[in-house]
């Protein structure tokens, strides 16, 4: 049975998994937007997070538009390039590394930097999982 014209459709349901990458990309991207609002109110210089896009893909990803996930894997393959190139720096023996916490510059041992490497990678596999999942 075919619906007619006039009946309303029924809205679409937010799949778990996406629900998932949305609420971890808001958070994300509130972090980054408080780290923002932080580093302004103590006076210091503006530097980009690259987390403060993903405040904007989280919510946008709630559309359920094939256009927000094309721009969200967009993004994740860019997160990768960097990922590769930072992967690389391990093998450079006069590369330093550290995070920015606080304004503060923390220096991470190889080991940790490598670590830190593996969780981000396998967070960006399970993005890229979700985002190209015809659900």
């Amino acid at each position: 049975m075919q619906k007619s014209r006039t009946e309303p459709s029924t809205p679409q349901t937010l799949p778990s998994s996406l629900l998932q990458l949305s609420r971890s990309f808001i958070a994300f991207g509130l972090l980054a937007v408080a780290e923002l609002v932080a580093d302004l109110s103590r006076e210091s210089d503006f530097v980009f997070d690259s987390c403060l896009p993903l405040l904007i893909l989280g919510i946008g990803i709630r559309q359920l538009s094939w256009g927000w996930r094309t721009v969200t894997l967009v993004y994740c393959w860019l997160h990768f390039l960097v990922l590769g190139y930072a992967v690389t720096l391990l093998f450079d023996p006069s590369a330093g590394f550290g995070l920015m916490f606080a304004g503060e510059r923390v220096e991470l041992s190889r080991a940790t930097a490598s670590l830190f490497l593996l969780v981000v990678f396998l967070y960006l596999l399970w993005v890229y999982r979700v985002l190209t999942r015809g659900e």
